[in-house]
């Protein structure tokens, strides 16, 4: 009943062009340049003339690599690279353990990465689990529109994340009238399901603009109202990091109001609206018991 409740509060009455962060033939140089091995997840052709690799990068952890610290002082990060007309250019990565921060995975093969990770094909990506992460789930990280997205893998007996191959169809096919259907799938399904990722965070600054509405409902308590002026906090407070459960969407001409859960104590709010030919987060709302 509570569920229904915070439900019903957060409905928003607020209710892209999907540009990919640039790859840089630089930032491609740079970690190549400071990696200490590199080897290829996999890969895939996206053109003809365009293979997208999903690499596994080991780095030190500083420059110049330190000894004092964790031994070497080193870090694994999951890299995406797109080779265009032989050139390679960089779009994202993702840190998977690093001493300089005590985040370790799971694994008999701390120094293997790739034994340390399930390959679980290029649909799907690579599965993984932290020993000391925000939570002792298995976590799957995938592609999709050269994004990184994460997802929270269930233990048996749990409920399905929004972002399964088939809830996220069920979500996608509400949208297909609305304009730029492709984008506006592109953004919901980074709110819902995008990782915490330099690449990512780039892509919402270009969708969000400077200030929004936020509404923050409490227990018993009335609706705040305020004006918000976005930040780096707030944008990676926007990723949904694939832990999303029972979303919902609400679509009209120009708006998407979404809905989830991204816990059993509170849900989330988020409200994208279509104008000049792009689709941009227009006001969040969160209710917590």
């Amino acid at each position: 009943m509570r569920r229904s409740i915070l439900a019903a509060a957060l409905h928003l009455t607020l209710c892209a062009q999907a540009a990919v962060a640039t790859p840089t033939e630089d930032q491609a140089a740079a970690w190549l340049n400071k990696a200490e091995t590199i080897e290829t997840a996999y890969s895939e052709n996206i053109t003809p003339d365009s293979v997208l690799a999903l690499l596994l990068i080991r780095t030190p952890s500083k420059l110049p690599r330190a000894s004092a610290h964790c031994g070497a002082g080193l870090e694994d990060h999951a890299v995406l690279m797109l080779n265009k007309n032989g050139k390679q250019n960089y779009v994202d990565s993702f840190l998977l353990q690093s001493c300089l921060t005590s985040l370790v995975l799971d694994t008999e093969f701390p120094y293997d990465l790739k034994k340390s990770i399930k390959f679980e094909g290029p649909a799907r990506g690579i599965s993984f689990k932290w020993l000391n992460g925000p939570d002792e789930k298995r976590h799957m990280l995938s592609v999709s529109n050269q994004h990184f997205l994460l997802q929270t893998l269930p233990d048996k007996g749990d409920k399905p994340t929004s972002c399964t191959t088939r809830n996220k169809a069920a979500l996608r096919k509400q949208l297909l009238k609305s304009p730029a259907p492709a984008e506006a799938w592109g953004l919901t399904e980074l709110l819902l399901c995008g990782a915490k990722t330099p690449g990512n965070l780039a892509y919402l600054r270009a969708h969000v603009p400077k200030k929004i509405t936020s509404k923050i409902y409490d227990t018993g308590g009335e609706e705040q109202v305020s004006t918000i002026t976005v930040d780096a906090t707030l944008l990676e407070s926007l990723l949904g990091a694939g832990k999303a459960r029972d979303a919902e969407l609400t679509v009209s001409d120009n708006e998407i109001a979404l809905q989830y859960w991204p816990n059993e104590a509170c849900i989330n709010g988020r409200t994208l609206r279509y104008g000049k030919g792009q689709w941009r987060v227009a006001a969040t709302g969160d209710a917590c018991d």
